[in-house]
C-alpha cells in the first residue's frame, strides 16, 4: 500500500496558513529487463513504487526482484508544501533528468493552503503529480543520484554482450546525477511569495 496518493480537490478548502514550502526528496523504484540487443523500456507501478527511505525501497526491490531484471532507484526532487494543520501537498515529476523544468503555475491573491493547492494542481502536466502523503517528510539531502542497484545476475552481461561489456552497456548501468533545479527554483518562488507582506 503506498504512502502516496493522488491530491485532490478537497485541498481546495484547507483555509489554513501555510507553515512552509521546502525542497524534499523521494525514491523512485523502477525495473528493466533486457534482451539481446540491450535495455528495454523501464518499468514501474507508479505510486506504489515511491518511498521516502532507501531501506523502505530495497525491501520493496528484494520483495519482486525476478531475473533478468536490473532495478533503479531515482532520487527526485519534490516540492513540499505543509499547512499548519499538517495537511501536505507535494509536486513532483516521474523523471531524473530534468524533473519540474517545464513546470510553470501563478500564484494566488490569498496566502491560504487550499488557494496555494488550486493554483499548483492544474498546471501539472504528463508525468507531474501533486501528491498527497501523511508521513513527515525531511527536507532533502544533496545530491539527488539516479542509482542502479546490484543484481546477482549482473554477471550475465559479460555472456550476453561480450567480455568485456561493451561501452553502451556499461554507460547504461552507471548512476546519474537528477537535477534539482528546477525544483528549488519553485521552491524559491513560493517562499518569496509568503515573504512577501502585502
Amino acid at each position: 500500500m503506498s504512502k502516496f496518493k493522488i491530491a485532490n480537490a478537497s485541498l481546495f478548502t484547507n483555509k489554513a496558513k501555510i507553515r512552509r514550502c521546502y525542497l524534499g526528496k523521494v525514491l523512485y523504484v523502477l525495473s528493466q529487463t533486457s534482451n539481446w540487443t540491450g535495455p528495454c523500456g523501464f518499468r514501474t507501478e507508479h505510486l506504489d513504487s515511491l518511498h521516502l527511505d532507501i531501506n523502505a525501497a530495497v525491501t520493496w526491490i528484494n520483495l519482486r526482484r525476478r531475473s533478468p531484471k536490473a532495478w533503479y532507484i531515482w532520487q527526485l526532487p519534490i516540492v513540499v508544501i505543509e499547512s499548519h494543520n499538517k495537511e501536505k501537498l507535494l509536486i513532483s515529476e516521474l523523471s531524473w533528468i530534468s524533473p519540474l523544468s517545464d513546470y510553470d503555475f501563478e500564484l494566488p491573491a490569498k496566502k491560504t493552503f487550499g488557494n496555494l493547492a488550486e493554483s499548483l494542481m492544474p498546471a501539472c502536466r504528463s508525468e507531474q503529480y501533486g501528491l498527497q502523503c501523511e508521513d513527515d517528510i525531511q527536507p532533502a539531502e544533496f545530491p539527488f543520484i539516479s542509482k542502479r542497484t546490484p543484481n546477482p545476475d549482473d554477471r550475465q552481461a559479460a555472456k550476453v554482450w561480450g567480455d568485456p561489456v561493451p561501452k553502451r552497456m556499461v554507460d547504461w548501468m552507471k548512476d546519474r546525477h537528477t537535477d534539482a533545479q528546477p525544483a528549488i527554483r519553485i521552491v524559491y518562488k513560493i517562499c518569496l511569495w509568503l515573504a512577501d507582506e502585502k
